[in-house]
């Protein structure tokens, strides 16, 4: 009944509980995680402008990208173009809740063969 309840809605995993005021401090907090953190996002709505460059995730083991809260509108990332690129032969990386909207491309690049999850 309803939506699954988000595993990550707590705060207890979470390695650094964030506020995202635009996308260029999303992207910054993305870029900078280190091995076996968990990230976890209050809600935000950020746009990307054409030109920002995407968000570059490589060669990370463990690491996860989670919005504390499901649903339509809680943790948006708007904009044209790439948002996400996750790289790296012994990545291993989760996306969980994460919303990408108007891409005119691929909006998440991930590359063959890396762990990647999505929720």
């Amino acid at each position: 009944e309803g939506c699954p309840r988000n595993p990550y809605g707590n705060v207890e995993g979470c390695t650094n509980v964030l506020t995202i005021q635009n996308y260029d401090k999303l992207r910054e907090y993305m870029i900078r995680a280190d091995d076996d953190e968990t990230l976890c996002f209050r809600p935000f709505n950020v746009d990307c402008a054409p030109d920002d460059p995407p968000i570059g995730i490589r060669e990370r083991r463990n690491i996860k990208f989670v919005c504390l809260t499901y649903g339509e509108g809680s943790c948006v990332l708007k904009g044209e173009g790439r948002h996400i690129s996750v790289d790296g032969k012994d990545g291993d990386v989760t996306l969980a809740g994460l919303t990408f909207v108007g891409s005119n491309g691929t909006g998440v690049k991930l590359r063959k063969g890396l762990g990647v999850g999505a929720e």
